[in-house]
């Protein structure tokens, strides 16, 4: 379908929307700031609107100025795809469907619990897809307990048990380095400023991959300090409320995961 440009102060908002979405302008307006308008509104030539009220609201929101510089917009215009071949009764219809199925769909918590936390490290918060912290702790009731503090996380973890080999691992069973040694070395090379590199190899650390359950193994065989420092350091975790409490709910889950496949009994 061909997509035209059609000015914002042309666009003609529909009285009888049914939607309420004054409450989400404000998140749009973010949105659409952060990665552009990238989908078209549908409308009659005339301007009618028939899908993309919120978005229209957010623009206005956003101001002239703002606009001018979101990706999608040129010139005080927004994309949109004309529906002129539908009837009313089949735009009013449609206005209705469209917004429908949205709600139909349903979250799946655990695997929008992973894609949040992924998203975090990359440094995109709540706010930037949409959603308050409420929000999130509302969906992840249904699935497990949820826990108060800054972030609303799930507590369907369950702690691995396990007998301790009869053995001590050795300690270069307990982790690889191999692609670490690879960029401090590289790093060292580099004829940089000592500020770049002091961030560089701190951050070439986090490649070191850890076997967790050779470190469980490690742990349990080891002297009461070199335990406690073990806990201190997160390599094993007793107490799953003091690890929330630090924040570490994702290395606790990625031990656990990482301890059943070692032993074959992966969900």
């Amino acid at each position: 379908m061909k997509t035209s440009d059609l000015p914002i102060n042309k666009v003609i908002e529909y009285a009888g929307n049914p939607r309420k979405n004054d409450h989400a302008v404000e998140q749009m307006a973010a949105t659409i700031k952060r990665f552009g308008f990238r989908v078209p509104l549908l409308a009659k030539s005339d301007g009618s609107l028939i899908d993309g009220h919120l978005r229209v609201k957010a623009l206005k929101h956003l101001g002239e100025e703002a606009c001018k510089n979101v990706v999608g917009l040129t010139a005080g215009k927004v994309p949109v795809i004309f529906c002129d071949d539908l009837s009313e009764a089949d735009i009013k219809a449609l206005r209705i469907s469209i917004n429908r199925m949205a709600e139909l769909a349903e979250w799946d918590a655990e695997l929008l619990s992973a894609e949040l936390e992924g998203l975090a490290a990359e440094g995109i918060g709540l706010k930037d897809v949409g959603f308050s912290k409420d929000d999130l702790a509302s969906l992840l009731q249904d699935e497990g307990e949820t826990l108060p503090g800054d972030e609303a996380y799930t507590r369907k973890i369950e702690a691995p048990t396990y007998e301790p080999s009869a053995t001590k691992p050795s300690v270069a069973e307990l982790f690889h380095s191999e692609k670490t040694e690879r960029l401090l070395a590289a790093i060292e090379q580099a004829d940089i400023e000592k500020d770049a590199k002091a961030l560089l190899i701190a951050a070439a650390h986090r490649h070191t991959v850890f076997d967790f359950g050779k470190i469980a193994d490690f742990y349990a065989h080891s002297e009461p300090e070199v335990q406690r420092l073990m806990e201190d350091s997160t390599l094993v975790i007793l107490d799953f409320n003091k690890a929330i409490e630090q924040g570490y709910v994702r290395l606790s889950e990625s031990i656990r995961k990482t301890y059943m496949q070692d032993n074959g009994d992966e969900e």
